[in-house]
C-alpha cells in the first residue's frame, strides 16, 4: 500500500520539521510513504483562501485512492482502531490512501466533500504544522500496533 500525506505550505519550525522526517524516515520500513508540502498559487498568508488552497491540494491528490481529510468535526480514533482502520483498507486491496492536512482555516467545502472519511486527530485544535507530526507519528504507531513491535506500549 502507498500513504501520501498532502498539506500546504513548508513546515516552519525546526523541531516539527525534524520530527516529520524522523517518522516518514521510520514509516518507509513499513509502508510505501510520499509526503507532499504543496506550495498554493496565489495565496496569501496574511488572508489564505481555503478554496484557492482545497483546488491546489485537489490537484495533488492521486487517483484513485482512498482520501482521508483531516477535520476537526471529523471521526476520532484510538490509536488500536486507527490501525484496524488501515488493516482493513489493507484487507480490502486498498492500493492508495492520502491523507489532506488543510492550512490554519481547514479544508474547503470543494475537497471535504470528496473525502472518503473525515479525521480529527483531537477534540483539541493544532497548528497544521503540528497535525503533520502527529498524523506522522499516529500512522508509524499504527504500523507498530500491526507489526506487534513494542513502540505502541
Amino acid at each position: 500500500m502507498i500513504i501520501t500525506i498532502i498539506s500546504p505550505g513548508k513546515t516552519k519550525a525546526s523541531y516539527l520539521r525534524q520530527g516529520i522526517e524522523d517518522f516518514a524516515g521510520r514509516l518507509k520500513h513499513a509502508v510505501r510513504l510520499d509526503y507532499k508540502e504543496i506550495k498554493v498559487k496565489g495565496q496569501n498568508s496574511k488572508h489564505p483562501d481555503p478554496q484557492k488552497e482545497s483546488q491546489s491540494l485537489l490537484a495533488h491528490i492521486p487517483r484513485p485512492s482512498y482520501l482521508v481529510c483531516l477535520d476537526i468535526q471529523g471521526r476520532m480514533f484510538t490509536s488500536v482502531q486507527f490501525a484496524d482502520l488501515l488493516q482493513r483498507e489493507e484487507n480490502q486491496s486498498t492500493r492508495h490512501i492520502c491523507f489532506v492536512i488543510g492550512g490554519p482555516l481547514g479544508l474547503d467545502q470543494t475537497i471535504l466533500a470528496q473525502a472518503d472519511l473525515r479525521m480529527s486527530l483531537s477534540p483539541m485544535t493544532f497548528t497544521h504544522d503540528m497535525a503533520r507530526f502527529l498524523l506522522l507519528e499516529q500512522l508509524y504507531r499504527a504500523y507498530a500496533i500491526k507489526n506487534g513491535t513494542g513502540y505502541h506500549k
